[in-house]
């Protein structure tokens, strides 16, 4: 499963992702020199290379070849209130009425989340609860929050934001 986003390179918004905390250390460090103690998000990363350097330099030399991998398109709409959320998912071969929907509320400490993190809890959701449905597919993502695209996209300086996109993307190296 990918996350789709126009023509943005794939293994370059993976890079950036996954560095977010590293990167934070190289710019904090008062030289080469210096010892830096390192918290559990930057060791996740590097966690996660070391699980995952193969498999993501064969998806950069399949990209390098110009290999197309023809899967069904699928659009996942999300939304957020004060209360609750909602998504939906169009598929792009099959038939017209089946349009899953998702909804839920809030709890009452969620109610108290910043929008963004409601609309990119929304998006975490409604993706965890489809992953039966969009397996193997490529998935487009529309969210009325340019913060939450773009959180999904790059990086959020917020580590609680930062955490949900990571989940987000997760479920998708998995499936």
């Amino acid at each position: 499963m990918s996350l789709e986003d126009g023509l943005c390179g794939v293994i370059g918004d993976e890079v950036r992702l996954r560095t977010r905390f590293s990167y934070d250390y190289i710019l904090a460090k008062a030289s080469w020199k210096s010892l830096v103690v390192l918290k559990r998000e930057a060791i996740a990363e590097f966690e996660f290379w070391l699980k995952n350097i193969d498999k993501l330099n064969k998806k950069g030399s399949e990209l390098s070849q110009l290999t197309k991998v023809t899967s069904e398109n699928v659009q996942m709409f999300c939304d957020a209130s004060d209360v609750g959320y909602g998504g939906h998912l169009t598929f792009e071969s099959t038939d017209k009425s089946d349009k899953p929907n998702m909804f839920g509320s809030w709890s009452i400490s969620e109610t108290k989340q910043s929008s963004t993190w409601r609309e990119l809890e929304a998006v975490h959701r409604v993706f965890k609860n489809s992953v039966s449905r969009i397996e193997g597919k490529s998935v487009k993502i529309y969210t009325d929050n340019k913060h939450v695209s773009h959180i999904l996209k790059v990086v959020s300086k917020k580590p609680y934001l930062q955490e949900k996109a990571m989940s987000v993307h997760d479920t998708c190296s998995k499936y």
